[in-house]
Formats: structure tokens, sequence, C-alpha cells
């Protein structure tokens, strides 16, 4: 099939410290495909299949990795010159730094068990490593990815239509397939954020393919009932936007997709409202109420009332322990623990405040928080210098993915949260700042302008 040639004459002028490796970080990828071609491809259909269960069931998800690690152990032996390359990326230290705070900051808390589950999550901090060898052949990996969460929208589809084997337990109002509807919200991001990218930097059959994915992604989210995660999505459109206005030339060229974005996202609301629009305007009354009645009567019963709450205890604990928080895993002891000292009836907080940044601030403290916002800037700023490809704008969107959980975070503390956190790691893993050059079906084709490494 004839690869169509991908126009770069609009963009930005890449860093060129932001783009390629060094001659020799790149030779040791060459040498791996001289010395073990087989292993290497089979080591990319295992990432492949580790990133298309990535958005399967929570259960699916770990499983998915079982042999992408243990491969990536086998194939050491071929793959560790590569990993010089990788070692000196910022970005990366930053990440290992605040996963091992993380760590450290198990030591002054009061429940282990609840400590050592929560800084699990960052076993997931693993992932780019692994994937590091095969990033030369990231087209692929992208559209594993994004095959998952098309997968899972057909499980909710399948819910909405009544099959019975795929039909969840869910409150009225919620469809979130094998998802929980909470998390659902949250990991919608991720689709939502590479979709807009393509749709914004793509061109040709890519800008349709990612117009059409924001469409079903909005619908896939209202369906899921998750509030959060709509004012997220609601805010990253015109995130998008700015940063899509910042990167390319002439701005007039994204007339034409920005409206073709905004008409799916009305086609998407619309559908939505038409088959669920009761249930879609009951939560956003329920929500409303709810908040009303906890600011207002300090009524803590409800779902929304209590999250109010966590974000007080949250807020309350990092006042008490500014520096280095009360201890990882530790809020909900030390927070119902201060209810009951302050006689706040039978209120009770969860294990985590539902709020990724007060929940870091509460458990880790300013130095927590320092480390992840750099960590998060550093992932940010490699993800949005990536060049120019035959992937449309998809290159771009672990960009945009991470900066909508990064949004959603505002609802649900996705550091903690397994399924978000494995997305984090798998997001961390595209958006280093300088990556080997593509080969195969996703290298820039002849005739386009690439940046000087």
């Amino acid at each position: 099939m004839r690869r169509e040639p991908v126009d770069t004459s609009d963009a930005r002028e890449p860093r060129a410290d932001l783009v390629g490796l060094h001659a020799s970080a790149q030779s040791a990828f060459d040498r791996q495909h001289t010395r073990d071609e087989l292993g290497t491809k089979l080591h990319l259909l295992l990432g492949c299949l580790a990133l298309l269960c990535a958005a399967g069931p929570n259960s699916v998800a770990e499983l998915g990795l079982i042999p992408l690690v243990l491969y990536s152990f086998v194939r050491l032996n071929n793959t560790w010159r590569t990993f010089g390359g990788f070692f000196r990326q910022p970005a990366w230290w930053c990440i290992l730094a605040w996963c091992l705070w993380q760590w450290v900051a198990v030591l002054w808390s009061e429940d282990t068990a609840e400590a050592i589950d929560q800084a699990g999550a960052t076993r997931f901090a693993l992932l780019p490593l692994m994937l590091w060898p095969v990033l030369d052949r990231r087209g692929p990996l992208l559209a594993s990815l994004c095959a998952g969460f098309l997968i899972g929208h057909l499980a909710q589809l399948g819910h909405a239509s009544g099959v019975e084997w795929l039909t969840r337990d869910r409150l009225p109002g919620r469809n979130s397939g094998w998802w929980d509807p909470a998390v659902a919200g949250s990991l919608l991001m991720v689709p939502l954020g590479m979709h807009l990218a393509s749709a914004l930097h793509g061109a040709g059959r890519w800008r349709l393919v990612g117009v059409c994915g924001v469409g079903i992604t909005a619908l896939a989210l209202l369906a899921t009932g998750t509030r959060g995660a709509w004012l997220a999505s609601t805010a990253l459109l015109p995130i998008a936007l700015l940063l899509a206005a910042w990167q390319v030339r002439p701005r007039r060229r994204l007339l034409r997709p920005a409206i073709a974005l905004v008409s799916a996202v009305l086609i998407g609301g619309t559908l939505a409202l038409v088959v669920a629009g009761d249930g879609i305007r009951q939560r956003v009354e329920e929500g409303r109420a709810e908040v009303a009645s906890a600011l207002e009567s300090q009524d803590y019963e409800t779902s929304t009332g209590r999250r109010v709450l966590m974000y007080r205890v949250a807020w309350e604990a990092f006042i008490a322990h500014p520096i280095v928080g009360v201890g990882t895993g530790d809020y909900a002891a030390w927070g119902n623990e201060q209810m009951r000292a302050e006689d706040r009836g039978g209120a009770r907080v969860l294990a985590h405040a539902h709020c990724g940044p007060l929940h870091l601030a509460a458990t880790q403290g300013l130095i927590g928080l320092a480390l992840a916002g750099v960590a998060s800037w550093l992932v940010f700023t490699g993800a949005t210098a990536r060049p120019p490809s035959a992937l449309g704008g998809y290159e771009r969107g672990p960009a945009l993915a991470l900066v909508g959980l990064l949004l959603v975070s505002a609802f649900d503390a996705i550091q903690v949260n397994a399924q978000t956190a494995l997305m984090l790691g798998i997001l961390a893993a595209f958006a280093t700042t300088r990556l080997p050059a593509r080969v195969g079906w996703n290298a820039v084709p002849s005739g386009v302008r690439t940046e000087q490494a």
C-alpha cells in the first residue's frame, strides 16, 4: 500500500536536542537488528500485546505485562547497549527519584500494608525500560494502545445493547463496559488525547481517523456517567487547540480540523443525550445538589459530599505535615483518626483523597509534589517534541493524553489506581526527549524533511 507523504511545512521546527539519539546510541539500536532481528520482532509483538491488554479489565492489563517483562530480561544480552540512550533522559531520573521518595515515605506511615500497596504502583515506572528497545518501531505500539480502547468501547456497546455476557452490574445511567465506572472516565482521557492529536496534526485519512476517534470517545465518556471526566474532557479540547496553535503554521490550517472536531464532539454529545439524556441530566443535577449540601450543611453522606470531605482532610494533612506528608498510604489512617478526635460524626474517608495533587501533598508533602511536578513537565516537554512521521499526529498523542490524565487527576488519584498508573508508565515511555530513529512502516517517508539529531 502506497504511503501518503506527510506535509510538515506548517509545523514548528522541533528542538534538535529533543529529537534523535546520539550516533553511538542509535548504532546500538541498529546493532540489535543485525544480531537479533527475530528477537526484536518478538519483543515488539509482546509490547503490542501488553499495550493492547492495558485497556482491558485490571486483571487482563496486569497479566498482559508478564510476557513483556520476562522477555525483556531474556533479551538483555542483545539490548543492554541500547540503554545508554535511555539513561541520558532527564525525565527518567526524575521519575525514578519520585518513585524512590514514595517508598521512603512508607517509613513514617502507620498503615504499612496500605503504604506498600500504594507505593507498589511505582512498578509501572519500569515500563519505559521494557519498551525502550523497540521504540524505533513505535507505530504498532501506538496502534495497539488505541485498538485496546476501541475494544473497550465495543464492550460498552455490548452492555448498552443488552448482550448478556457483556452486561455488567452498573447503576442506572452508568455504562463503563468492563471498566469500573469511576476509573473508566480517567482511562478514557488517554484515547481522547491520542485522537485529538491526530485530528489536529494529521492530514487526510489520519485526520479523519482522529476526528472519528474523538467522537466515539466523547460518546463513551458520557456513557460512563463520570462527572469528573466530563469536566476534564471539556477542558482538554481548548487546551489541545491552544497547543496546536502554538505548533502549527500557518494557523489558518487549523480551521478545518477545529470545525471537524467541534462537530464530532457535538454529534457524539447529541447521540448520548438522545440515548441516555435523562441519566446524564440526573447525574449533573445530583452532583450540583450534593456539592451545595456538603459546603453549606456539611452533609458528607452523599457520593460527592464524601469527596468534598476527603479534599478537606487531605488539605488538613498537608497543612499539618507540609514538607514530607503523613506518609505513603497513611491518608485514611491519619484522616479518620483526626475525625474521631474532633468528633465529626460517623463520616469516614477512603484509602485515597480522590484527587491526585491533594493526595500527593497529604502523603508525600512538598517534596513529593515537586518531584512529581518536575517529572510531569519533563515528560510533557519530551512528548511535545515529536518529529514528523507517517503516523499522522499520533506521535504527538501521548502529550495530550498526559494532559488529559493530569486534568482528571483533580477528581482521581491517578498515581495510586493501578490502571491509571499503568497508563502513566506507558505515556512516559513515548515521551522521552530523545527517541531512536523510526524504522518500518512508521518511518518518515522519503522527501519529507527530518530533523538533525
